[in-house]
């Protein structure tokens, strides 16, 4: 997938997707090409951050990896081709699929990409919404039940097998 700077002008940036990417992740670049934003978004740092995923910095990158580490958001400031990794799966030593996104890339979409993984992955650490209470709906008294008069059948016991 690629932005061009009008029908023949340049690419602003481009990203690549392996075929198991969740398409939650793909709806979400598809509908910035279709309408970007107007007004500019946080730096996926603040998302990555609030959601409680947990940064480690090397030199040549800075990594977000999600607490139960399915997910990890990965950005390379240097790097001309892939600056920014969006890669997954059951565990991070088993990656399933990745995004790679080029130089170039709006915040906005890599907010956008930050926050649908935090929704599609949500954190265990975060916590549970609160449940609401129930209605307090009147009830009617209840209706004691009429007994039968006369004698009521003994229960018995069936034998079953034998």
């Amino acid at each position: 997938m690629a932005e061009y700077d009008g029908p023949v002008g340049e690419r602003l940036w481009h990203a690549t997707l392996t075929a198991s990417t969740p398409v939650p992740l793909i709806r979400a670049i598809l509908q910035h090409l279709d309408s970007p934003p107007l007004s500019t978004a946080d730096h996926p740092d603040n998302v990555l951050h609030g959601a409680a995923w947990h940064p480690a910095s090397h030199p040549a990158r800075t990594t977000w990896t999600a607490p139960d580490r399915t997910i990890a958001f990965e950005s390379t400031p240097h790097a001309t081709a892939d600056r920014w990794t969006l890669y997954g799966g059951e565990d991070l030593d088993r990656v399933a699929w990745t995004i790679r996104l080029s130089a170039g890339v709006p915040h906005a979409l890599l907010a956008e990409l930050a926050q649908t993984a935090v929704d599609l992955f949500p954190s265990t650490t975060r916590p549970a919404p609160r449940p609401l209470p129930a209605p307090a709906g009147w009830l009617p008294a209840a209706v004691p039940a009429q007994r039968a008069r006369g004698r009521q059948p003994t229960p018995t016991a069936a034998v079953v097998g034998g």
